[in-house]
């Protein structure tokens, strides 16, 4: 870099009449070594559009590549990489004891994976709980045969206090029915499944709590197999296959 000789270097403040020449070293690397995301090869201070024709149309690896044949069909992130996104983004941490033994069961590092333990329960059942708790005089609540706490507490707490916890209610799921009824049915087996939401069609298939449904909807609008199922919002009659 090309630096004013007349000013310690050390101590230099740089200004607009005083800049390290950046656009020389970057044609410097540009000029000995090939890097693939510069496909602009001469160094410059404003941004040219690339015109080059990298993973356009044919070219492009996925290119006509739809449904179950696309690369991205069924890919899932490791759980590791789940749980480190699910600490970053989560404002709470939760804690789950047995009721009867008022043991640590397990630790969640945000509502949305409390809720994915349960499969009675909705999406918002984690802030439900949390909700409920910060309502509460007390640092957890009772549901089922567990209590749930927003902050590590000892059994001892557990025991002397559970009679005074909050009892969040366990909802029947029949009762939650919401949205529209799902029919499938599978050719290869013949048979014919109803979900009461598009959600529980999918958990149900994928075995993924939290699946995106709106998929449901190409399927159905588009008549494709789906897991293996032809998916309706009605039921399926002889002459729909």
């Amino acid at each position: 870099m090309v630096l004013d000789p007349t000013l310690d270097n050390n101590k230099t403040n740089y200004s607009s009449t005083n800049l390290p020449d950046y656009i020389v070293l970057e044609q410097s690397y540009l000029d000995n070594y090939t890097m693939a995301y510069n496909t602009n090869r001469v160094a410059s201070s404003k941004y040219t559009y690339s015109e080059a024709s990298i993973n356009v149309g044919k070219d492009n690896p996925s290119y006509n590549l739809l449904g179950e044949n696309s690369f991205v069909w069924n890919r899932t992130h490791s759980d590791e990489l789940r749980s480190l996104w699910s600490t970053a983004r989560s404002k709470y941490t939760l804690f789950m004891y047995s009721s009867t033994t008022f043991y640590l069961i397990q630790k969640f590092p945000s509502a949305v994976k409390l809720a994915a333990y349960f499969p009675e329960s909705g999406k918002s059942f984690g802030y439900g709980v949390i909700k409920l708790i910060l309502k509460s005089d007390y640092p957890a609540i009772r549901y089922s045969e567990y209590i749930i706490s927003m902050v590590p507490l000892d059994s001892a707490f557990l025991r002397i206090n559970f009679d005074l916890f909050t009892i969040k209610k366990v909802k029947n799921l029949l009762s939650q029915r919401k949205g529209k009824i799902i029919y499938g049915f599978n050719p290869s087996t013949n048979e014919y499944r109803t979900w009461f939401s598009k959600e529980r069609c999918t958990f149900d298939l994928t075995n993924r709590r939290y699946e995106n449904h709106k998929t449901v909807n190409k399927r159905i609008d588009k008549n494709l197999l789906y897991y293996g199922f032809y998916l309706q919002t009605k039921p399926f009659n002889s002459n729909s296959k």
